[in-house]
């Protein structure tokens, strides 16, 4: 599994491309047939100048999410605490215990 966290400005937010790329990942879940592990996350908490979030991939789905991503300011991350985290798209396959 690989993790990505990616995150948007004040600015980005204000012209919506936050919600831009929520709807790329959310088309690429479905077409890519909904793989378990394939998640968006947002965090339970809010930042003081954005938002991010978290994205899970499976290995075999990393190539195509880097092709959206490359739109974005995203950057490989190490797997976050869960805990601190809620799905917004997609099915995990981690547990937060």
């Amino acid at each position: 599994m690989k993790w990505y966290h990616i995150r948007f400005t004040q600015s980005e937010l204000a012209h919506h491309i936050d919600q831009k790329f929520i709807k790329e990942f959310v088309n690429f879940i479905h077409l890519s047939k909904s793989p378990s592990g394939l998640v968006l996350y947002g965090l339970k908490f809010e930042l003081d100048l954005g938002i991010a979030f978290f994205i899970s991939t499976p290995i075999q789905f990393e190539n195509e999410l880097k092709k959206i991503l490359s739109n974005y300011s995203a950057q490989i991350s190490s797997r976050p605490n869960l805990n601190l985290l809620y799905p917004i798209a997609g099915e995990s396959e981690e547990t937060t215990d």
